[in-house]
């Protein structure tokens, strides 16, 4: 794994937890996982750029390979960026309901 490879998981972590802690906030009933893992995903393939360097037709299985392990570096990070903002959100929502129900 090179450099901008260890760079993907840190930012889908930090994509995910953005954005379902914003979805959150923004009441909405159920926050999937799928819109930042695309957008994670769009990031790392810009950042990577797997289609430079192709010279050959035996290059395409390599770039085809590329975009199989970002997916995994991306599901990877939206994994570890989504569990400590659900579990933030549903301590949120604990203390909102205890307060709400002592007061």
């Amino acid at each position: 794994m090179d450099f901008p490879g260890l760079l993907i998981i840190p930012l889908s972590a930090i994509v995910s937890a953005l954005v379902l802690i914003g979805a959150a906030a923004a009441s909405r009933a159920k926050p999937r996982l799928l819109f930042p893992f695309l957008i994670s995903f769009g990031l790392s393939i810009a950042i990577l750029q797997p289609w430079r360097g192709l010279s050959s037709v035996s290059d395409y299985g390599l770039s085809t390979m590329m975009l199989g392990l970002i997916a995994l570096w991306v599901a990877m990070g939206t994994i570890l960026g989504a569990a400590p903002a659900l579990l933030a959100i549903a301590a949120a929502k604990k203390i909102r309901s205890w307060a709400k129900n002592k007061s």
